[in-house]
């Protein structure tokens, strides 16, 4: 699998806990944007960065785009680190 199959694996792996948990959660396909996935609930917005793997520069470059992204207020900014074989190993909400 490449790494772009891989990194749409853990958006869907995102997508459906956010479902889990109530959200209307959707990929933003093939966006170059800040955030990979955008999802709503009756009291709440959120929109997630999802990263592959451990790479900290990667990670924090994504985190201070994610970070710079002018939202309404009430807007959730998280980034989540997905490891294979492992899951979600950090959720971080970016302000």
């Amino acid at each position: 699998m490449t790494n772009y199959g891989r990194g749409r694996k853990a958006e869907y792996k995102a997508i459906e806990e956010l479902r889990r948990r109530g959200f209307q959660a959707f990929r933003t396909a093939g966006s170059k944007g800040p955030f990979d996935v955008v999802a709503f609930s009756e009291k709440e917005i959120v929109v997630v960065q999802v990263k592959r793997g451990k790479k900290k520069r990667a990670t924090k470059d994504a985190k201070e785009l994610l970070a710079s992204l002018p939202c309404p207020s009430g807007v959730r900014k998280e980034i989540w680190i997905w490891v294979d074989k492992q899951g979600f190993i950090k959720k971080e909400v970016v302000s």
